[in-house]
């Protein structure tokens, strides 16, 4: 009975060391500095995916801290990564001049450390390059996407195309039409190829299917056809707008502005207006209210009044 009781008592004891050895363990694991800022850059995506910016941004801050307590070249390579997702978190929030440094310091340390061809060099080309262009900077805008295009590989079609597309925009925004109907010409004819690829490998003929390639309205705008260019950027906005999940490169706020431009060049002021209304609503709310693709918004439809109500009193 004795060493019954003995043995009762030298198992438990030995199990609450099992636990309390577990337990430390398991604190000292995920307060490891890496583990740690992993975690919590991982709580940056949650929190972007709420679109609770502010939350992302004090995450993306601390995980940061977490990172720098490591020795190189863990440290740089890990920073690149919180770096990166900081700053597309700072450009949601407006702060431009802050998601730029942001971007710019992430990118040279994930050059040193990441394959030219990686998805996040990539992404962060694109946001420094949507950036520049919220501020009028086309032609640094126009290098940035250069530069991400060229580290995409022939498998990726889709980030091809979505390249191809933000350069087509960016020419068109300098005036050079010539340049971007080639540019958007190629987007066109890579997902068009793609596209018939995919009917194939299903067992369908491509030539039974009409193809409506997604750069379609904005090759119609490059050749100023202005009518054909509303009507393919309202069935893709309208597309769009009905779907409960989009992709992340699929900006309804933006699509929205385009419409407007085809309608405010094709004369059509009153519908022009109320686009660039939804897609300055878009952009609060996907954004932030002041910014600066809200406040673009709100300006054209502030300019564009004027000509409005002037047409709609001859009438």
């Amino acid at each position: 009975m004795v060493w019954n009781r003995v043995e009762t008592y030298t198992v438990a004891v030995v199990w609450i060391l099992a636990a309390a050895v577990f337990i430390l363990g398991f604190y000292r694991f995920f307060q490891e500095p890496s583990r740690h800022a992993r975690a919590l850059n991982f709580s940056v995506m949650h929190a972007r995916n709420q679109k609770n910016w502010e939350l992302a941004a004090k995450f993306a801050q601390r995980s940061h801290e977490e990172a720098g307590k490591l020795k190189e070249p863990g440290r740089s390579q890990l920073e690149s990564e919180i770096e990166m997702q900081w700053a597309e978190v700072l450009y949601r929030m407006g702060e431009l001049g802050q998601a730029e440094d942001m971007v710019r310091h992430a990118i040279s340390k994930a050059e040193r450390h990441f394959a030219p061809q990686s998805e996040m060099i990539i992404k962060g080309y694109i946001c420094w390059g949507d950036i520049c262009t919220d501020q009028d900077r086309h032609a640094e805008a126009e290098g940035h996407y250069r530069k991400a295009l060229a580290s995409e590989t022939e498998g990726n079609i889709a980030g091809l195309i979505f390249d191809l597309e933000r350069l087509g925009d960016c020419l068109i925004r300098q005036g050079r039409r010539a340049d971007a109907e080639q540019v958007i010409e190629q987007a066109i004819a890579l997902e068009t190829m793609h596209g018939r690829e995919f009917l194939a490998a299903q067992g369908l003929d491509p030539a039974g299917y009409r193809m409506s390639p997604s750069s379609l309205p904005d090759l119609s705008f490059c050749r100023e056809q202005y009518e054909e260019a509303q009507r393919l950027y309202r069935e893709k906005s309208q597309h769009w707008d009905s779907q409960e999940q989009r992709p992340g490169n699929i900006d309804l706020g933006q699509l929205l502005m385009q419409l407007g431009l085809s309608e405010e060049r094709a004369g059509h002021y009153g519908e022009a207006i109320q686009s660039y209304q939804r897609a300055a609503a878009e952009f609060e709310r996907d954004w932030c209210l002041d910014h600066p693709k809200a406040v673009a918004a709100r300006r054209a439809v502030a300019a564009l009044s004027p000509a409005a109500e002037q047409l709609q009193s001859q009438e």
